[in-house]
């Protein structure tokens, strides 16, 4: 997925207070890898609908399918969270939510490899924000964060509790170490389901160059996104997102994260369907590309 859509996935999750200043010791600690982290991704829901073997209408823009899209793993802060970073005083508000992520660099390798890792939204301009309560120029924030940072809380022992914190962003070795932080417990979530963001199979008639269609399409945060490919499952098969319909080659099924719909008719003018829905969707692992627009100056 592209990286702006990456920061869309992101916004799951409000922004996080800044881990707190490392000590000599681990500033003394040999350089250190900059953090890094693979977000949990998106997956697909089933959209409760249940199978009908009813012929229904469906005209231009009609929507045959409407399946939610959700997050496959997020986290939940139970209380509020405060502490300190550079002589800034930060609080997490509870009801936190937090993506799950798999992390590495930094000192990770000296936590347990099963440690539960949960990510704030990536957050512009840190170096900007942490000027006003800093005594370091801009430029030398600048020097030391990237424009894009992101705090992560792990839960090093998997208590239920996260205890300590880390920031990805940072350019300097001596900053890419974890923190300890006054444990609060978490619950993990799984499928939670995104606002106004699903998988649709919307029909349309012909038009130049291209005869009558269902086309998959995706609508996030309630503004339709200019699709490339869709990809499920977790080894991210190539799903097919256009299909033409005509009439001599009718009933046609069309398939897509595990739901079947049956085209049985098309209207001699082409503006109309019958179609049934046969079965739902599966829960699973959804991603999709972004077309790419060029502009000709």
């Amino acid at each position: 997925m592209v990286a702006s859509i990456k920061r869309i996935l992101c916004a799951v999750a409000c922004a996080l207070p800044i881990v707190s200043p490392i000590s000599d010791a681990q500033a003394a600690a040999p350089a250190a890898k900059a953090f890094k982290a693979d977000l949990a991704g998106l997956v697909v829901l089933p959209s409760g609908r249940a199978p009908d073997d009813a012929d229904k209408e469906f005209h231009e823009h009609g929507q045959i399918l409407r399946a939610p899209l959700g997050v496959d793993s997020v986290g939940v802060l139970a209380e509020p969270l405060t502490f300190d970073m550079y002589g800034k005083s930060v609080t997490s508000g509870a009801d936190q939510l937090l993506t799950s992520a798999t992390a590495r660099g930094g000192d990770l390798d000296a936590f347990p490899a099963d440690r539960v890792v949960l990510c704030a939204a990536s957050e512009a301009n840190f170096a900007k924000q942490l000027a006003a309560a800093s005594t370091l120029l801009l430029s030398t924030l600048f020097s030391r964060f990237q424009p894009w940072t992101q705090v992560c809380l792990m839960d090093a022992d998997r208590d239920g509790a996260v205890d300590h914190a880390f920031m990805i962003g940072t350019r300097m070795p001596e900053d890419r170490h974890s923190f300890p932080i006054k444990p609060v417990r978490y619950v993990i979530r799984r499928d939670l389901p995104l606002k106004n963001s699903y998988l649709a199979l919307t029909f349309y008639d012909p038009q130049i160059f291209i005869g009558a269609r269902i086309q998959a399409e995706v609508i996030y945060a309630g503004g339709g996104v200019n699709i490339d490919n869709i990809y499920l499952g977790p080894k991210k098969q190539k799903a097919k997102i256009l299909f033409t319909l005509k009439a001599s080659q009718l009933p046609q099924t069309v398939q897509i994260a595990g739901a079947q719909i049956v085209v049985d008719s098309l209207s001699a003018d082409l503006k109309t369907i019958t179609a049934r829905y046969v079965r739902d969707v599966d829960t699973q692992l959804f991603d999709f590309t972004v077309q790419r627009t060029i502009i000709y100056m």
